[in-house]
């Protein structure tokens, strides 16, 4: 029901894809788009640095997702070994 809110107010919601949410990779985010049916009040928050640290390909994310990414937030990420 929120999202029927964002519809009617002309809202649309950034999920943040990261391990302490619903979405947290590829996969995880192509099930909460179905389980909203695509709405487009529904889209992503896209912070490379969360695939980066879990050696997850952020580039294929990105071009996958382009049209649901409603937010960027970015900042220096890097792995050590």
């Amino acid at each position: 029901p929120i999202l029927d809110v964002f519809d009617a107010e002309g809202v649309r919601f950034a999920h943040e894809v990261h391990p302490s949410e619903i979405a947290y990779d590829y996969w995880t985010t192509k099930r909460a788009l179905e389980a909203v049916d695509h709405r487009p009040a529904f889209g992503l928050n896209f912070d490379p640095s969360h695939f980066v640290w879990q050696d997850l390909d952020p580039v294929n994310f990105l071009y996958d997702f382009r049209d649901r990414i409603y937010h960027v937030d970015c900042k220096e990420a890097r792995k050590r070994l």
